[in-house]
């Protein structure tokens, strides 16, 4: 079953039922926590640790939320005012939107950069180009069309065709759209790896090891 995506922010996105760990600033108290999804367009709505009926009244509009999630193996963080609690059907702590995501640490496994051709199979068939890749996932660039549109959705099933340059060897994988972005000519795609086939496992550590 597919996860469900919500972008937080530019180029950022988090699934449904993440966890968080949560601090509320001023108060000194730190808790987990799962993204409940948006709330009234684009507030944010988390779950509510139980012992937070000890802080409720020190809670004010705009008290600052700090909370910070794995997502595609970068640690990101986010700061929101608070809004309100709700209690029906679930209770659960309302943020405002937040400004901004911040990557706070690197890649639990680094990307390398590349250049390597791929084609993309959704609903049609893209020609693109992988810039940086890990065993996690990929970043593929592709010209923008005539109409500027962007084909690829956040959450969009992908099967990506690839070959190393100069080699025989082709190499096929199945992953998921976590995020996009598109400028005046080009297009970017983060894509996120199912199983990773060992052979081309093999391939994206011959390319972390030097030229190719």
């Amino acid at each position: 079953m597919m996860a469900e995506m919500v972008q937080l922010g530019e180029g950022v996105a988090i699934e449904v039922g993440a966890g968080l760990r949560v601090q509320v600033e001023g108060i000194d108290f730190t808790f987990t926590s799962r993204f409940l999804g948006t709330f009234d367009t684009d507030d944010v709505l988390l779950s509510l640790d139980p012992r937070m009926e000890h802080f409720e009244s020190r809670l004010e509009p705009g008290t600052v939320f700090s909370a910070s999630y794995l997502s595609d193996d970068v640690y990101h963080q986010f700061r929101a005012g608070f809004e309100r609690l709700i209690t029906d059907p679930i209770r659960a702590i309302v943020l405002n939107k937040p400004n901004e995501v911040l990557n706070i640490e690197q890649r639990m496994l680094p990307r390398t950069p590349c250049s390597v051709p791929a084609r993309v199979d959704i609903r049609k068939t893209l020609a693109g180009t992988i810039t940086d890749i890990s065993p996690k996932g990929c970043r593929i660039e592709m010209a923008v069309d005539e109409s500027g549109g962007v084909p690829l959705e956040m959450g969009d099933r992908v099967r990506l065709r690839l070959r190393a340059p100069g080699s025989q060897h082709g190499y096929i994988v199945e992953g998921q759209v976590r995020n996009v972005a598109a400028s005046d000519l080009v297009r970017e795609a983060g894509i996120r790896f199912d199983n990773l086939p060992e052979i081309l496992r093999n391939f994206i550590e011959t390319l972390a090891r030097g030229p190719y």
